[in-house]
């Protein structure tokens, strides 16, 4: 590799020693062009390309991931090349009078021989250019600035004690514990073998007499709710029947509501650790759909133009919104520049998911993407001039490095991540569903309830006939 800036020039060579037992490798080399030095156009794009220059000595330096597949191509086939970035800062777009622009036009104009960037295969560029095999896929994703875990304001906080019970469980609770408590009083009141008529015939003292009061009958129907203590319980049988149904009913209340609220409390706190303070979309269907977070793209990139070419209405809507608000970008870094300077709205930038994976992955852990799993899938892969023999020569380079494992191998070097305390990929940033009790799935228990107020009631009434049967008989009433 060649790198030049002034007078300072740096070269890398790379050759390849045949012996009579590589005969393959040796008519691959005759075919693309041993020993000769490649112009190789590109462009910056961390971390495929990343080119950078020393301000000192002004040495520019080259680097990544595609950088480095072809210096391992470079080295399978005894060749040399040199770097220069693309002149107009473009991948490659045909414009109105059928002139190409980027890597592409470099290519067709014979400024390189080779263009070695994220450059997308599209059915446009292979018309005037020819491709080799792809050394990567990608599809559409959404860059976003992570959102801020803002504090939930307290009513929200209180109100989620609730949440765990639908509203009509709640209300249908509230009317069997009134129902209780009535039922427990006016049993209270009239029984003779209660508290209050056993006061009246000095059987009871006065604090026993007023244990079951409209107030009291309400504290203690109230208090079994929370699984409180009480002081005495009544002594009919029928008082007795209601307040063992409601005890029944309070033990599976709370096993449900507990089971209920811990559940809930586990998906919210996912929640709000992340998602609390930010409209969130899920795929780009969503994105087009709603107007709170504004969105953005690379001009003149084969993303742009797969967008406004889609035959799928909500992409096309997209490029629509990109145009009218004149959100096109000149480059990557002017894109995710505007994702951290948006602090009052939240914007997104549509760009390829590798590129997008690698900046949600890197330092300052300040970004995350979102993939879309239904968006189409595309290729990166060099372009070479039309009926070149280099294509070949790349083609079988690039499957040996697939068997071999040097892809992967160089994927998991340049996508390494950095930010692993958050989660920074996301297929469906959706917040985990969560049912409420609904009265329907409760109604076995109010039911029973119901049940043992009747049954207690008729008790009751009964207890009390044949009580006040015995003592009038007895005329001890």
């Amino acid at each position: 590799m060649i790198h030049q800036h002034g007078v300072h020039r740096e070269e890398h060579y790379y050759y390849q020693h045949f012996t009579a037992a590589s005969p393959r490798i040796f008519h691959i080399l005759i075919s693309s062009g041993s020993n000769k030095t490649y112009t190789v156009t590109s462009i910056h794009s961390p971390p495929f390309v990343l080119h950078t220059v020393n301000e000192t000595t002004g040495e520019e330096t080259y680097s990544g991931f595609i950088v480095d597949i072809l210096d391992d191509i470079a080295k399978m086939n005894g060749f040399k090349y040199k770097i220069q970035m693309v002149r107009d800062g473009k991948y490659g777009a045909i414009s109105k009078g059928g002139n190409w622009s980027g890597m592409v036009g470099e290519i067709l104009n014979e400024v390189a021989d080779i263009a070695a960037a994220p450059l997308t295969v599209t059915a446009a560029r292979q018309k005037v250019i020819d491709f080799s095999a792809p050394f990567q896929k990608a599809s559409p994703a959404i860059l976003l600035r992570k959102p801020k875990n803002d504090q939930v304001g307290f009513v929200d906080r209180f109100m989620r004690l609730f949440v765990p019970m639908s509203s009509s469980v709640w209300l249908h609770t509230f009317i069997g514990m009134l129902a209780t408590a009535i039922a427990l009083y006016v049993i209270c009141y009239f029984s003779p073998i209660e508290w209050r008529k056993m006061a009246i015939h000095k059987d009871a003292t006065f604090r026993e007499r007023e244990s079951f009061t409209c107030l009291n009958s309400f504290w203690f129907v109230a208090s079994c709710l929370v699984w409180q203590g009480y002081e005495r319980t009544p002594r009919s049988v029928g008082a007795r029947i209601i307040v063992f149904f409601w005890w029944v009913f309070c033990a599976l209340f709370l096993m449900t509501y507990t089971a209920s609220l811990t559940n809930y409390l586990r998906i919210i706190s996912q929640w709000d650790a992340h998602w609390s303070s930010m409209p969130v979309v899920g795929d780009l269907q969503e994105l087009s759909n709603q107007n709170v977070i504004k969105y953005g793209m690379i001009e003149g990139g084969s993303t742009s133009a797969s967008f406004a070419n889609s035959n799928v209405g909500f992409m096309r809507n997209i490029y629509t919104n990109i145009k009218n608000r004149n959100s096109f970008h000149s480059s990557i870094n002017d894109g995710v520049d505007r994702i951290r300077k948006s602090f009052e709205e939240p914007y997104a930038f549509i760009m390829e998911s590798p590129s997008a994976m690698y900046l949600a992955n890197r330092k300052p852990c300040d970004l995350m993407l979102i993939l879309d799993p239904l968006a189409y899938e595309r290729y990166f892969a060099f372009g070479f001039k039309r009926g070149s023999n280099r294509v070949g020569a790349f083609n079988q380079a690039i499957q040996e490095m697939r068997e071999s494992g040097r892809l992967n191998e160089l994927k998991n070097i340049w996508w390494k991540d950095q930010c692993a305390s958050f989660d920074n990929v996301l297929q469906k940033p959706a917040r985990e569903s969560f049912y409420s009790v609904t009265l329907g799935s409760f109604s076995g228990v109010l039911i029973m309830l119901a049940i043992g107020v009747i049954l207690g009631s008729i008790v009751a009434g009964i207890e009390g006939l044949v009580t006040r049967r015995k003592y009038s008989v007895t005329g001890s009433i």
